[in-house]
């Protein structure tokens, strides 16, 4: 059975880049019904000084509703000089139905190349909410590489 990209996963621009000094905005929602998981993976141009990145994947029942962090762990770039690298954070089976991420710069100066969202395993049962106890919630941290 061959595994094609174009047809197994969506890929959705949720966030646009930022320069230096633009507010750090919460990425638009992905709608997780239909897909079992949604990997963000995020551009950093260029990051300077002692700066950081980070991307925290976030969750709500509803599109404009309130999101919570899904981990408290986060992708995060502090390398100085740092260009073009990315962040890259999976989400497998969400509890809750919306997925998004919260960008924070912090530190010295960073511009920031947009996000991206592929939502992948089409045809999963709708996302439905469950306790905080349990462990269908998934997140999948990955650090760029800085070398």
């Amino acid at each position: 059975m061959a595994f094609l990209m174009s047809k197994d996963v969506k890929a959705t621009l949720v966030q646009v880049g930022l320069v230096d000094g633009q507010s750090d905005p919460e990425s638009d929602p992905v709608d997780m019904q239909g897909y079992e998981g949604v990997v963000f993976v995020g551009n950093i141009n260029t990051v300077t000084g002692a700066a950081t990145v980070k991307l925290t994947p976030e969750q709500s029942t509803a599109t404009g509703g309130s999101y919570s962090a899904i981990s408290t762990a986060a992708n995060i770039i502090s390398t100085a000089g740092s260009a073009d690298k990315f962040l890259m954070t999976d989400v497998y089976r969400p509890r809750e139905r919306f997925v998004k991420c919260l960008l924070t710069r912090a530190g010295a100066n960073s511009v920031y190349g947009g996000t991206m969202a592929y939502q992948y395993g089409p045809g999963a049962k709708t996302p439905v909410t469950h306790s905080t106890t349990t462990a269908d919630t998934v997140p999948v941290f990955h650090h760029p590489q800085t070398t």
